[in-house]
């Protein structure tokens, strides 16, 4: 899900760009308290990281793609990777929603990409609707009978909920946040939230966070002139890329902002054991034996030691 921050004339996006409009430059767009400071800079991207929430915020050395953005990533063993990966997850969360409440149902999927989740909430019988700004994931989406609808490309448009069949009860935001400028995030959440309405019941965000295995590795491997990985983190060469990495503090201080209190966190894997070569870049370099070794090696290192990426489960607090 890409290019959803903009502006509209709804009283919530008024007062947040109002506020966005205060915050210095050099403070954290997040938390709104702390410095940027230099993090890690290499020759196609530079990152800044929070002196107080530990946000991570990326400046690339890109200009716009117009292809859609199914088509800039890798297809083939990546693609296949990925979707064992997203598969797997999809489970931990539907397991998470049941638990905080029994009947969840009405999903929408904002940013739902190639549709992964939305299949998972289907076979477990609830009502689900997606959303995108690439074409070819809402056509892919619609030919499965789900419905959905392009995100409006205009910063002047509704964000297109009155195309819904029903009201989402649940609000999903998987891989989505990190591909918004840092100071469109806070914006764009208030938009969603104040166009669903007073029906919501839970919103879900899933981000990649900074104090992950494969961040920290990547990022000793960055000091030591290894960029690889890191730029790979940050998806440089695609649009968008990612923009933030974040941690536990700044996104409960983005959740907090819009009156949602968190209900439950959960750390998620981002690599698995049988699919660890098809999704690192460096490990398909390899040889395909040592590549093999070294992928068991690397997912089980990830498994045993802090997630990737962090799933907060919030609900409205009024």
């Amino acid at each position: 899900m890409r290019n959803l921050a903009a502006e509209t004339t709804d009283p919530r996006s008024e007062l947040e760009t109002a506020r966005s409009a205060e915050v210095e430059v050099g403070a954290c767009p997040i938390c709104r308290e702390g410095r940027l400071q230099r993090d890690i800079h290499t020759w196609q991207v530079a990152v800044r990281r929070c002196s107080q929430c530990g946000h991570h915020v990326a400046t690339h050395e890109l200009t716009e793609i117009t292809e859609d953005y199914h088509q800039q990533y890798e297809q083939g063993a990546f693609l296949e990777s990925l979707a064992i990966t997203r598969g797997r997850q999809a489970e931990t969360i539907l397991a998470l929603l049941r638990r905080l409440l029994q009947t969840a149902d009405d999903v929408l999927d904002y940013g739902a990409g190639r549709g992964w989740f939305l299949d998972a909430c289907r076979r477990a019988g609830m009502r689900v609707a997606g959303a995108d700004t690439s074409t070819e994931a809402v056509s892919s989406l619609r030919a499965r009978g789900i419905p959905a609808f392009v995100v409006p490309v205009s910063a002047r448009d509704s964000l297109g909920l009155s195309r819904l069949p029903f009201r989402p009860r649940v609000l999903t935001l998987l891989d989505v946040v990190e591909h918004l400028p840092p100071e469109g995030v806070s914006d764009m959440l208030g938009r969603l939230l104040w166009e669903i309405g007073p029906q919501l019941e839970l919103v879900v965000i899933k981000v990649p966070v900074a104090d992950g295995f494969l961040y920290r590795v990547s990022r000793a491997l960055a000091s030591g002139s290894l960029y690889g990985p890191i730029e790979q983190l940050y998806q440089v060469g695609t649009f968008p890329p990612h923009f933030s990495y974040f941690t536990r503090a700044s996104m409960r201080r983005l959740i907090d902002r819009h009156a949602l209190r968190v209900l439950a966190e959960a750390g998620l894997s981002e690599i698995d054991r049988e699919t660890a070569q098809g999704r690192v870049a460096s490990l398909r370099r390899l040889p395909p034996r040592l590549g093999r070794v070294a992928g068991t090696t690397l997912s089980l290192l990830a498994e045993s030691t802090s997630k990737d990426s962090v799933i907060f489960v919030a609900a409205p607090t009024s």
